[in-house]
């Protein structure tokens, strides 16, 4: 019986061994496929913090930018304000200042609105096409207007300022304007992150995934390996001296393990167990 018994237990060792080695090489390729979605998901986030990055410093520029743009714009109505009151003391061409003032609050409202208000792309390339008109109709009028109408002092003062006010008005055009490439920049830089952040996570949920499958094969290798460690505990106790008292109920249940293992079912250590108390092995 013990020859018969060791037989069986080698088999069953075998089985657990081989179960534990699949499980094993499972976990294996599982744990290799997590190392490459951790890199692809690292590598992607990287690619999102360099955008965001380069999103951010557009954003810091923009906002430089419009920054100086208010502090322009207050020296060029300070240069206009001084310019109409000059114009009004020599009479000069009172209806063009006050169309030209009347331009320049215009343009003032356009671009306090192109600054505060989030509108839809088509809108706000509107709004642009808008302040572009407004700023060529009143460069068209300071144009007409930019000779000496007097020689006396008081003219000459006008239209050194009208000069002084026309440059502030052409710092506050060029600095919007890139005000406006930087915002753009950002929008840009912030969209093109979108779909990479997106790809990232979806690499960190099939990580995770992929983690807790490499998890379970473990623990599967861990159970197979200690079935199989102690089947062969028990095989190396069988000695051919042992033969303990067989109990009715004992022997049935090992009537039933081996039945179970001619069929081919996997035996368990609890089935060992009944074997070895019913003195099969």
């Amino acid at each position: 019986m013990s020859d018969k018994a060791r037989a069986i237990l080698t088999q069953a060792r075998e089985h657990w061994q081989n179960q534990s080695d699949q499980a094993r090489s499972r976990r294996d390729a599982r744990n290799a496929q997590t190392r490459i979605l951790i890199d692809k998901r690292d590598a992607l986030n990287q690619q999102v913090h360099d955008l965001a990055e380069q999103a951010k410093q557009a954003r810091s520029e923009r906002d430089d930018l419009n920054t100086r743009v208010r502090a322009a714009k207050q020296a060029r109505d300070a240069r206009n304000a001084e310019t109409r009151a000059l114009q009004a003391k020599t009479g000069q061409a009172p209806n063009a200042t006050r169309e030209a003032s009347r331009l320049q609050a215009r343009l003032a409202q356009l671009e306090r609105q192109q600054e505060t208000t989030v509108m839809p792309a088509h809108k706000e390339k509107a709004l642009i096409d808008m302040i572009v008109a407004t700023r060529r109709r009143l460069d068209e009028m300071t144009a007409k207007s930019a000779a000496p109408t007097a020689l006396d002092e008081e003219s000459a003062k006008a239209h050194a300022a009208r000069a002084a006010a026309e440059q502030a008005h052409a710092e506050v055009k060029e600095l919007a304007e890139r005000a406006q490439q930087a915002h753009q920049r950002m929008v840009a830089l912030y969209k093109q992150a979108e779909p990479l952040r997106a790809a990232a996570d979806a690499e960190q949920a099939a990580f995770v995934a992929n983690k807790k499958h490499a998890d379970a094969e473990h623990a599967a290798f861990l159970a197979a390996h200690n079935n199989a460690r102690d089947i062969g505990y028990l095989a190396s106790l069988i000695t051919p001296a042992t033969r303990p008292q067989i109990d009715l109920v004992d022997s049935q249940a090992a009537d039933l393990v081996f039945e179970r293992f001619r069929r081919g079912e996997a035996i368990s250590g609890d089935d060992l167990r009944a074997l070895q108390k019913a003195g099969r092995l």
